[in-house]
């Protein structure tokens, strides 16, 4: 009987209780790989033959990029690591160089110059659902409204 009892408070509260809802987090160990990441807004450049040229480079460098589909004339929202970057804008430069995008205003424009930082900025105040008791991790969860 008793624990018909319990049973049915717990209804009574989750019946008025908000919803439990675990929310991600993407600071903490979560932003390290991203330490030193700078976000490249690329010039893809005036032809066909440009933006072919830069593909090959994102490919070789093993890069990540933020833009779905290229196309001429446009740019490219890329993940450049720092140990990569000076050989990066380099090819860049000489593939701009060689298309001519440089006299059209076609700049290389930096969007995250530490893509961690911006990271745990933005996260700042966020929920973490990872705590440490008795130095075991454990998930918990936010009780949000419906």
């Amino acid at each position: 009987m008793q624990l018909l009892a319990a049973f049915a408070s717990l209804l009574s509260v989750l019946a008025v209780a908000p919803a439990v809802v675990a929310v991600p987090t993407g600071f903490g160990p979560l932003a390290a790989p991203y330490a030193g990441v700078k976000v490249l807004r690329v010039p893809t450049g005036p032809s066909p033959e440009a933006l072919q040229k830069l593909e090959n480079l994102i490919e070789s460098m093993d890069l990540s990029s933020w833009t779905a589909v290229p196309v001429v004339s446009s740019h490219v929202d890329l993940e450049v690591p720092s140990d990569k970057l000076k050989e990066f804008t380099a090819a860049v430069q000489e593939i701009i160089a060689d298309s001519g995008a440089r006299s059209k205003g076609f700049d290389i424009e930096v969007m995250h110059e530490d893509l961690a930082a911006s990271i745990q900025a933005e996260s700042k105040g966020m929920y973490d659902p990872v705590v440490t008791i008795q130095g075991k991790q454990h998930t918990t969860f936010l009780l949000t409204s419906r």
